[in-house]
């Protein structure tokens, strides 16, 4: 079986995101573009410190493409995304299996090597993991 390729402007362009929330005071406490296997695509999942916990998953998703539109996209959309806060079950998982699988000297790669990558996050793009 094949898998979708992550291409370059959808990094370049999750990474521009990522810096624009920041200097927006967003807290991200971790961003990664993650492969779904089962859907075959690839999400960009952002983990912020407090405020999906804080004002829900819904008000995110609203601000999110307010910062979407400034920056007019061609590939990235709201619909790549998705938002988790550091409550989350599946990012307490994750981030459980992170913390078992990989050394945190190489918690910074990116991407991380495969022999690195915990099985949830193969062919993980990762760039934030302060967690």
């Amino acid at each position: 079986m094949y898998k979708t390729v992550l291409v370059k402007e959808l990094v370049e362009e999750g990474e521009e995101l990522i810096k624009r929330l920041e200097s927006h005071r967003f807290h991200i406490a971790a961003a990664f573009w993650h492969y779904l296997e089962d859907l075959d695509r690839w999400r960009l999942v952002i983990v912020f410190s407090s405020l999906v916990d804080r004002e829900g998953p819904l008000r995110v998703y609203t601000r999110i493409q307010q910062v979407l539109a400034e920056m007019q996209t061609r590939e990235l959309s709201l619909s790549d995304i998705s938002v988790m806060g550091l409550n989350d079950y599946e990012f307490r998982e994750l981030r459980s299996q992170v913390n078992r699988s990989v050394h945190a000297s190489n918690r910074t790669h990116r991407p991380w090597p495969r022999s690195l990558n915990p099985s949830r996050l193969e062919d993980a793009y990762i760039y934030r993991w302060a967690v």
